[in-house]
């Protein structure tokens, strides 16, 4: 299965390090014929540097995804979004070992101050923080 991507739409990207994975934020398709926000995963061939879509289809987010951020472990990739009621959140995705994304369990998470719009995200450098 091939899904066309427009790269014009790239809103942010995480990269993990051994396998190398890419993660960008764009429309993917919904299976309906439109396009809706989602995070596309690649493999990096270290190599050459080609990108290489990996199987899984695209993960439909459930909202636009902002920023990206993953764990030094490339286990969890988070996404700033916006939860049902609008308000700022935080999207989190267990990565699999072939690259695949699945949403956590309560996902997403709101902030601390629902009125406040996230605009980066980062890890902590031991994991233990977001």
């Amino acid at each position: 299965m091939v899904f066309a991507m427009a790269l014009a739409v790239l809103r942010a990207v995480a990269q993990t390090t051994t396998p190398q994975y890419l993660f960008l934020t764009t429309s993917v398709p919904n299976g309906q014929g439109a396009f809706v926000p989602g995070i596309v995963t690649y493999t990096v061939d270290t190599t050459t540097g080609a990108l290489t879509q990996i199987t899984p289809p695209p993960v439909q987010t459930r909202g636009v995804p902002g920023a990206l951020a993953i764990n030094n472990g490339g286990t969890f990739l988070f996404a700033i979004a916006t939860n049902s009621a609008g308000q700022g959140a935080v999207e989190s995705f267990s990565v699999g070992s072939d690259g695949s994304l699945t949403e956590v369990g309560a996902s997403p998470y709101t902030i601390s101050n629902p009125q406040a719009a996230p605009i980066m995200i980062a890890v902590s450098p031991n994991g233990a923080y977001l």
